[in-house]
């Protein structure tokens, strides 16, 4: 099963290295592109794409970053509320504890 999944992975990474082999072969005409009004420089679709790409891989991992910093605050706020409310719990346990005997 395990040689299996690695064949499958490596057929996916070559199906896809070998597309985008295509892509950039077939998109060689350097387009001009003006970007908020400022023109960059005449250069392939594909280079464009590139770059869009590895700018993408950049500020993904930055906004989940920022995410995951949001969501860690909120769940160690709710862990203090929980343990509060554990400790009121236990010490109305305690307090009526002798009254049901």
């Amino acid at each position: 099963m395990k040689t299996l999944k690695r064949f499958l992975v490596l057929a996916g990474c070559v199906i896809l290295a070998v597309a985008v082999l295509v892509f950039v072969l077939e998109n060689q005409a350097p387009v001009d592109l003006v970007i908020f009004g400022w023109p960059m420089p005449a250069l392939p679709v594909a280079g464009y794409m590139a770059a869009a790409f590895l700018v993408g891989m950049l500020i993904g991992p930055l906004i989940g970053w920022f995410f995951y910093g949001r969501l860690r605050l909120k769940v160690a706020s709710q862990q203090r509320e929980l343990d509060a409310c554990r400790r009121r719990l236990a010490d109305l346990d305690s307090a009526q504890a002798p009254a049901r005997l």
